[in-house]
């Protein structure tokens, strides 16, 4: 369903349920299960919120444009080889912890929490 689509299909507790049953039970993928979402009547983010993660090109095209999470692939990738190189010095030495930056980008599959009557 795009935004100008007049069908509108019966949001029901039970049906959000069994549309993220769907989601849960397939490959991570938010923009996907955005559409799912939205075909089986849920209203983003009205109804369910949806976050994805690694602010992938397609996450502000699509409808409604993904909150996500950025991850700086150049920065995974410094730490990532850091850590390859660790290894390939000391391959018995005690692991290390490694940090990359992420930060919040919030686009319109999120709102305000809902209250509960």
């Amino acid at each position: 369903m795009h935004r100008g689509d007049q069908r509108r299909r019966t949001f029901t507790e039970s049906s959000t349920h069994a549309r993220i049953d769907q989601i849960a039970h397939t490959a991570p993928d938010p923009p996907r299960n955005c559409v799912v979402l939205r075909n089986g009547g849920c209203r983003i983010p009205e109804d369910v919120a949806v976050v994805g993660f690694d602010d992938i090109a397609l996450s502000d095209i699509v409808y409604p444009p993904l909150t996500t999470i950025r991850l700086p692939r150049h920065e995974l990738a410094e730490v990532f080889f850091k850590a390859l190189d660790a290894f390939r010095n000391d391959s018995h030495a005690a692991g290390s912890q490694y940090f990359v930056r992420t930060s919040l980008v919030i686009r319109e599959s999120t709102g305000p929490v809902r209250q509960h009557k």
